[in-house]
């Protein structure tokens, strides 16, 4: 049975991507404290060895009338972001999805009133909320999956609550890391 290792909100934002040399030049001459922030959370937390998949709430996917989760097994490719493709440009990523845990989560979803869905499609987008925090946080750590749930915009505070608890459940009903 799986279980939740830890949960944290964190900032994603653009400029935390940028090369080294213009970070600091937009910031007087010193690192971005999310930088170092997020450097020393891998350090702490990431590089140890008791979770195996990162689920993202990706605050920059915006679904239309339900929560859609990432079910490859794989993703890889190279972001370049809509909204600021001067900054974060034909940024490579790759890294292992979690597809059990994805249709797990879909599962759970009518138990708790409400609608997920995982898809699998390798054109399914990557946003960059994702990305920016997987070059910090998983780039490098191949033993480590990631999975991205799509905020459902026409969602009110109860379907985000029901969102959680499928979450949670979905969670619950795949087997541990290492488990039989």
């Amino acid at each position: 049975m799986g279980e939740i290792a830890g949960a944290g909100l964190l900032a994603h934002v653009p400029t935390i991507v940028l090369p080294e040399e213009t970070r600091l030049e937009l910031n007087e001459g010193k690192e971005i404290t999310l930088v170092t922030g997020l450097r020393e959370l891998r350090r702490e937390v990431f590089e140890r060895d008791d979770y195996d998949t990162v689920v993202v709430l990706d605050s920059h996917w915006a679904t239309t009338v339900e929560f859609v989760v990432s079910a490859q097994d794989r993703r890889a490719g190279l972001f370049t972001s809509e909204e600021l493709p001067r900054g974060m440009c034909r940024m490579p990523y790759d890294y292992p999805g979690d597809p059990e845990l994805a249709r797990n989560i879909a599962e759970s979803a009518s138990r708790h009133g409400t609608w997920i869905t995982a898809v699998d499609d390798a054109y399914l987008p990557v946003y960059y909320a994702t990305i920016n925090l997987w070059k910090f946080l998983g780039e490098g750590l191949p033993d480590k999956r990631w999975v991205t749930i799509g905020v459902c915009q026409t969602g009110d505070m109860e379907d985000h609550l029901r969102l959680g608890r499928a979450l949670a459940d979905g969670i619950a009903a795949t087997p541990a890391a290492g488990c039989c």
